[in-house]
Order: C-alpha cells, then sequence, then structure tokens
C-alpha cells in the first residue's frame, strides 16, 4: 500500500545558528507556541521524526480551538544534509530559472515529510516550519506535491495558503495531500 506524502525540501546557504530560536519566534505569529529539545542542532538530527512541543492559540486559524489548550507533542520527518557538489550542480540546473541564483548558493538542504499518520496540527507545523527556515536562511522552498518553488516572504503565504486547504480537522487536511 502507497502512503500519500506531503514533502517540502528547503535549501539555504547555511543553518541558521540558533534553529530552536528562530523556529519558535517565527511560528508564534502564526498561532503556534513551538519548542525544540534544548541544543536541537540540524547537522546533528539523524533522518526521522522531529517533534516539537507545541500549544495552538485558539483563536489563530479556524478550527484552532478544537486543538485545545495544553501543549502537545507534533511533528514530521525531517532530514538535514549538506549537498555532494555534483549533484547540487545538477539539481541547480534543473530548477527554475528565476529561483537558479539562490538555489545556486544555497548547498545545504532540508526535507519535511508527513503523511496520512500524522496530524493536521502536524501538517501546519511542517509547511510553517520550512517556511520560517526558507525565510531565514534566504533560500527556497520546494513543495513536492505542487511543485511550486517559494523564496522568502512568499514562503509564508505559501504555507498559509497550504495549511488553509484544511479546515483544521485531519479529514479535510488530508485531502490535499497526494
Amino acid at each position: 500500500m502507497t502512503r500519500m506524502r506531503y514533502a517540502l525540501t528547503v535549501n539555504v546557504a547555511a543553518w541558521p545558528p540558533d534553529i530552536a530560536r528562530l523556529w519558535r519566534e517565527a511560528l508564534r505569529p502564526h498561532g503556534m507556541l513551538a519548542e525544540l529539545p534544548t541544543g536541537f542542532r540540524p547537522e546533528a538530527h539523524a533522518a526521522g521524526p522531529l517533534i516539537f512541543r507545541l500549544a495552538i492559540l485558539a483563536e489563530a486559524f479556524p478550527g484552532a480551538g478544537e486543538f485545545g489548550d495544553p501543549p502537545r507533542l507534533a511533528g514530521f520527518d525531517a532530514s538535514f544534509e549538506r549537498l555532494d557538489p555534483v549533484d547540487h550542480d545538477r539539481l541547480t540546473a534543473e530548477c527554475p530559472a528565476r529561483v537558479r541564483g539562490v538555489y545556486r548558493r544555497s548547498p545545504c538542504e532540508a526535507h519535511f515529510v508527513t503523511d496520512e499518520r500524522h496530524s493536521a496540527i502536524d501538517i501546519r507545523l511542517q509547511c510553517f516550519a520550512a517556511a520560517a527556515l526558507a525565510v531565514a536562511g534566504d533560500g527556497v522552498m520546494h513543495d513536492g506535491r505542487s511543485g511550486d518553488y517559494v523564496l522568502g516572504a512568499e514562503a509564508f503565504r505559501h504555507a498559509a495558503r497550504q495549511a488553509a486547504r484544511g479546515s483544521g480537522s485531519d479529514r479535510s487536511t488530508r485531502s490535499c495531500v497526494t
């Protein structure tokens, strides 16, 4: 049985020095109070689940109130790598011309993946965490489902559109994941 997946890839020149603080500050305006374990470093993260302690602000987005007040664990599968120069050159040549310059100077690649086992909150967190990394690293975010490449502040608008495709319930959000 094939699982439906939603994959986002972010390429940046270097990992932000304090990515845990970056995510905490960048996600708050989007209704998520997120904490990673102390000392989290992308280069030390083995591929697999990336778990946040997450609280949702009740009025942050339609349906947010159904997630309640208590902090919960939320996350997505993540991997962080520095691309081999040959692979980086090949991928740079394949990306759209409008993002090629940013991609060329961005060999650090993060993959964020969810599937039908993940909740609507996991998917929302994935979208906004990827956008925050793209913005902070002045990089490019690639949405594997839509094929879109987005730069800078455009990444948050893209994340909001993807998160809004569901009303906040698992069932409706999963329907947009392919």
